[in-house]
């Protein structure tokens, strides 16, 4: 098994433009926004933001998305493929020849550091058919075959690559190949997965699939699943049994920003995972990274030593 972690799931360019608003357009009433170059900041999101996390804390990160056969002509496929190279992220594209799949963004406009004026993004969400999906799922089987990573995180932001059948095709080639697998889901469907290590939904996707998080856990089997839930914390459940909770370490005050905090939650869990962690050390690590992220303001990584600070904490806290 080689000393790795594969990340497989929806990529993003997360695109934050900062400025400052001191009046109101003529033309509508709407804010005017004043704004210099250098007040945009570009960052990696959803799945490729779990990858930086993962790279941050010094493991090697293979990461596998959909894109477009004639994506090396997109200028934000580019920026896209530069940050990656930059980060050290394994970026291994899949390429789909019948949907035409531009670089996600997710562009946010600021008025100021604490005011979100608007939110804009540009994306492609249609699903593969049954043939590309079955490729889908055959490269990355091969992948996981030729590098075998200590854990697997599938990072699903319902933008189309992401199916139910790659689910279950790819945690089941993991289960048998004793590789543990982490779901951060966001289709209604995920309590129908089986032979995941670890789902980690919040409250919203708990609510979409109109059961409680006891009934979920149940119909999960031995999946545990970590439920976040914001100020309140995290939740574990096992077999419809509640195992454990954690109460959040922010005060409200702290809060600016929730941008990202899934993503380092989700790859935290990973890298205790890799680490041969248990579950409790995994999720008290998990909830100590989402404290240092919401206190910042964007898509934020943790540094190498917020990473190490969390483990060392989950360590000494797990009694």
């Amino acid at each position: 098994m080689s000393d790795s972690i594969l990340v497989l799931g929806d990529v993003v360019l997360d695109v934050h433009y900062y400025g400052s608003c001191s009046r109101i357009s003529p033309e509508r009433p709407v804010p005017v926004i004043n704004m210099n170059r250098e007040d945009v900041v570009t960052t990696l999101g959803c799945a490729s933001n779990v990858a930086c996390h993962i790279v941050a804390a010094g493991v090697k990160c293979h990461l596998m998305y959909r894109t477009s056969p004639d994506s090396h002509l997109n200028t934000d496929y580019a920026i896209f493929c530069q940050m990656c190279e930059e980060r050290g992220i394994c970026y291994k594209p899949i390429f789909d020849g019948n949907v035409k799949v531009p670089m996600a963004t997710k562009e946010r406009v600021w008025a100021t550091k604490q005011q979100q004026v608007c939110r804009i993004d540009t994306e492609d969400t249609r699903s593969p058919d049954k043939t590309n999906e079955a490729r889908y799922i055959l490269l990355i089987q091969d992948e996981i075959e030729k590098h075998r990573p200590k854990c697997v995180i599938i990072s699903d932001y319902s933008k189309g690559f992401i199916t139910d059948g790659l689910i279950q095709n790819v945690s089941r080639f993991c289960r048998d190949r004793k590789i543990p697998t982490i779901l951060d889901p966001k289709r209604p469907s995920f309590p129908k997965m089986r032979n995941l290590t670890i789902v980690k939904p919040n409250s919203r996707e708990v609510a979409i699939t109109n059961m409680n998080v006891e009934t979920i856990s149940n119909e999960m089997q031995d999946t545990l699943v970590v439920n976040t839930l914001g100020k309140d914390g995290l939740v574990v459940y096992q077999d419809g049994q509640y195992l454990f909770g954690i109460p959040t370490m922010a005060k409200p005050e702290e809060v600016t920003d929730v941008t990202s905090a899934g993503d380092g939650c989700a790859a935290m869990l990973g890298i205790g995972l890799y680490m041969g962690l248990d579950i409790k050390t995994c999720a008290i690590a998990a909830n100590k990274a989402a404290y240092f992220i919401v206190k910042q303001l964007g898509t934020y990584v943790l540094k190498a030593e917020e990473i190490k600070d969390c483990i060392e904490y989950a360590k000494q806290n797990r009694h």
